[in-house]
């Protein structure tokens, strides 16, 4: 776990902001999980290009995925799901509601990094976490899942455009990888305040 400086929240997942790569990926759940959490995404940027992203399932393709990336000084976030190993099969996530809402405070971009925070409203659904595990919810067993995730420091094909093409995340300056997440450790009596904050 580590504490987010800009907004003060308790994010727990991989890595944090000064890990060895750049990127760190954090969530934060209510007590009684429904459709929504709260999500940061840290990605490496070279002179302001590359994304980061991540998976919320064992796999880059199936299972919904979370990706931003730098539009000069603006972040952009958006819902995909993949298709193929290829960045022409990501596309847009369009089979369940999904409102990604910024929370201001965590939410920039610098000179060596993009930083985005927000509440995924939607964002738990029959593409994300594993159904097998909604009654670990509750309980401090069987509540773990893998996650993956991906980040590239290579641009984006049009950085402007919220459902532009992916660069490959398998180069230099790029990594991808799986991680475990403890569901039931990730649940706090804050998130309403947090959630709030967008």
């Amino acid at each position: 776990s580590y504490i987010d400086v800009e907004t003060g929240i308790t994010f727990y997942g991989l890595g944090s902001p000064a890990s060895p790569t750049g990127y760190s990926f954090g969530m934060l759940l209510p007590q009684s999980p429904t459709t929504d959490f709260i999500a940061q995404i840290i990605s490496p940027l070279t002179d302001g290009d590359g994304w980061g992203g991540v998976s919320l399932g064992s796999s880059m393709v199936g299972p919904l995925l979370l990706v931003t990336w730098a539009n000069g000084d603006k972040v952009m976030s958006t819902a995909r799901i993949a298709n193929g190993h290829t960045p022409d099969a990501v596309v847009p996530y369009t089979a369940n509601p999904i409102i990604i809402l910024p929370i201001a405070r965590g939410t920039f971009v610098n000179r060596t990094h993009v930083s985005s925070t927000f509440l995924c409203s939607g964002c738990i659904n029959s593409d994300s976490f594993d159904p097998a595990r909604a009654d670990g919810w509750g309980s401090s067993n069987h509540s773990d899942v893998f996650f993956g995730y991906a980040f590239s420091q290579t641009a984006v094909d049009h950085p402007s455009d919220i459902n532009t093409a992916l660069s490959d995340h398998t180069g230099t300056g790029s990594g991808y990888g799986s991680f475990r997440v403890e569901l039931s450790d990730i649940k706090s009596d804050e998130f309403e305040h947090y959630a709030a904050m967008a």
